[in-house]
């Protein structure tokens, strides 16, 4: 079915705009174009003298700094690229409704809001100079449209009715399974707000922070949300180091968190005998991208942020994502088979009885 490969493409489509979004953001290119969606007026980034002084004109105090701008304008390409993409696919299931299970047309119809939306934060990202909050909901917005759209696939390629799965999640399994989701998000933002708030470098020694940092946190000036104004938040300067620092230090204790709980929830589900083969070798992938995303966050903080570290660090933080959500989906459809197992020799023993009698 083309929705397969509709499906497919578009999810390898939107792990390439998230990894160009942390270069962007990484590259201090948010503003490399400060309009949206063009560039200084024009659809590519003004190249002849012409252009060049329309654009000085247009704008005085941010002169054109071409490998910003055509970062954040291959960033913005490719955003658009994959919005035309769900959209295809969200006419595609409505055109072909009866003939797609309901879970795919649901997402179908979800991610096409959520990529409205995406496009309206990535204006305002720009327009707002680079405000964390809505930096911070542009990125959560990609993840979750990365993880829906690979959800989508799996259930593309692994429909629910399949019977080829044996054995049956157990109940607190998977509900800690959905557990794990919600705290590997919280992990995301709390990165996401380290980034957009540009408190990476606060801390540049492990395991913890600079001469009597404890005393020093400020979780109230960190974790609130500045106002919005004319101002540009670009090297967030309504922040002080020791808000900073704050922020930085609870990315780290959130990422040991994580770390500890689903390291428990993957060695959970491989060493659960009844679980199917499929779904013990997705907590192996997982628990590996794990353990790969904690070392690339310690490497960030020996080697001074470099910039190939921090983008995988981003890029592996989704494909983290991705392997909890298709891991939590193979749990549930091996629930489902399970279920529809029981309900099928049910069935033939009551029917066994009724012959009997």
């Amino acid at each position: 079915m083309l929705i397969k490969r509709l499906a497919l493409i578009t999810t390898c489509l939107a792990l390439v705009v998230v990894i160009l979004g942390a270069y962007t953001r990484l590259k201090d290119a948010g503003l490399g174009c400060p309009d949206w969606p063009g560039c200084y007026g024009h659809w590519t980034v003004p190249a002849s003298e012409e252009h060049l002084e329309k654009a000085s004109a247009l704008y005085p105090d941010q002169p054109v700094e071409h490998p910003k701008a055509w970062a954040e304008m291959i960033h913005r390409y490719f955003a658009g690229s994959l919005g035309l993409l769900i959209l295809g696919i969200a006419v595609y299931s409505f055109r072909y409704a009866k003939q797609i299970p309901r879970l795919q047309r649901g997402l179908s119809y979800f991610l096409l809001v959520l990529v409205i939306f995406q496009g309206l934060l990535g204006k305002y990202t720009v327009t707002m100079g680079l405000h964390p909050g809505i930096v911070m909901l542009h990125l959560l917005g990609g993840f979750l449209t990365l993880t829906l759209l690979s959800l989508l696939a799996a259930s593309a390629f692994y429909p629910e009715h399949r019977r080829s799965v044996e054995g049956a999640a157990r109940l607190p399994l998977s509900k800690m399974g959905i557990a794990c989701v919600f705290v590997l998000l919280a992990q995301i933002a709390l990165g996401g707000w380290t980034s957009a708030n540009y408190a990476a470098r606060s801390c540049p020694t492990l395991p913890t922070c600079t001469e009597n940092w404890a005393d020093v946190m400020d979780f109230k000036t960190a974790f609130t949300i500045p106002a919005i104004d004319d101002s540009s938040y670009e090297h967030a300067p309504h922040l002080d180091v020791a808000s900073k620092i704050t922020i930085q230090m609870t990315h780290r204790i959130g990422a040991v968190i994580t770390l500890l709980l689903l390291g428990v929830f993957y060695c959970m589900v491989y060493f659960n005998t009844a679980n199917a083969g499929r779904t013990r070798v997705l907590s192996l992938v997982a628990m590996s991208i794990l353990l790969f995303q904690f070392c690339l966050g310690l490497l960030n903080i020996i080697l001074d942020l470099p910039l190939i570290v921090a983008v995988a660090h981003n890029a592996v933080a989704a494909l983290s994502l991705i392997s909890l959500v298709l891991l939590n989906y193979s749990l549930y459809i091996q629930k489902r088979s399970q279920h529809e197992q029981n309900d099928y020799a049910s069935a033939n023993r009551t029917a066994d009885q009724h012959s009997l009698a």
